[in-house]
């Protein structure tokens, strides 16, 4: 399935300058800028935004982190900047995940859920049991990481070239779609995106991908909440507990968290990565 935001559409389109939520202006201020990376405590979900926007000298030393499959991939992309923004977020991925496991990050290696997750393979910092998810649009990028957990995080760019009401009613729920329509139409673009990386970053911390499971998550209470609990029907008679926080990394973007547990101490980081990662 293509991505719908991906998609350029014709229909009613987000108005410019309008696409600020009020409710999360505050966390612009809550991103603290470090090289360290502190442990986990129990509980603990860090939030890592990153820049894909990296020098010539960072990619050549992300590069031999990478394994041979990664490297293949970078090299199909054919626009330059798509193969610079793949090697920084994996690149930078396999740093942090190194530097909670205390392993150099090309030893890090990766295995995939069947929707495609993916997740530490067996033997990479078992005892820890630590968890990821990434998600990263027009330059920038989220990692989330915790541990005894499921999580999912998305992120997009607040665009003013989709057509965000028609997607609504082809991809939302029906109380998603009274929830969007009933906010002032100022506001509707914002609350589109709020909605849509809460309905992504719930998928991935069940493990599906976006193809899956659009229309059965209702993701639309408490808009004017940064953190809710939302409890999903499956199959069996048996119900998942997710917990959601909104995040605002940059002005212009929204984005979201998904938890399996409660998230008692989220911490929100931009990466200052290192100039250099081998002194």
């Amino acid at each position: 399935m293509r991505h719908p935001i991906g998609q350029q559409t014709k229909g009613k389109e987000c108005p410019k300058g309008k696409n600020q939520h009020k409710m999360v202006q505050g966390q612009l201020s809550e991103w603290e800028l470090t090289s360290h990376v502190p442990t986990f405590n129990p509980q603990d979900v860090q939030i890592w935004k990153l820049s894909l926007k990296i020098s010539e000298a960072i990619r050549a030393e992300l590069w031999p982190t990478l394994s041979l499959d990664e490297q293949e991939r970078a090299q199909r992309f054919i626009q330059p900047h798509d193969q610079l923004g793949f090697v920084a977020v994996r690149g930078q991925l396999r740093w942090l995940l190194g530097q909670h496991l205390g392993i150099d990050p090309a030893a890090v290696t990766f295995s995939y859920g069947e929707k495609g997750k993916p997740r530490l393979a067996k033997g990479n910092g078992a005892d820890l049991n630590l968890k990821f998810n990434l998600s990263h649009s027009h330059g920038i990028a989220l990692i989330a990481l915790t541990t005894d957990q499921e999580l999912g995080v998305d992120l997009e760019q607040i665009s003013t070239q989709i057509d965000y009401e028609g997607i609504t009613q082809r991809f939302l729920a029906s109380g998603e779609q009274e929830a969007l329509f009933n906010q002032p139409e100022a506001q509707r673009c914002a609350t589109f995106f709020q909605l849509w990386t809460r309905k992504e970053a719930c998928i991935k911390a069940m493990g599906g991908s976006i193809a899956q499971g659009l229309e059965q998550i209702d993701v639309s209470m408490g808009l004017e909440q940064t953190t809710n609990t939302i409890i999903l029907p499956q199959a069996g008679n048996v119900s998942t507990t997710l917990f959601i926080h909104d995040l605002q990394p940059m002005t212009g973007y929204a984005g979201a968290l998904a938890t399996t547990s409660s998230a008692d101490n989220l911490q929100r980081y931009t990466l200052d990565f290192p100039a250099s990662i081998n002194g």
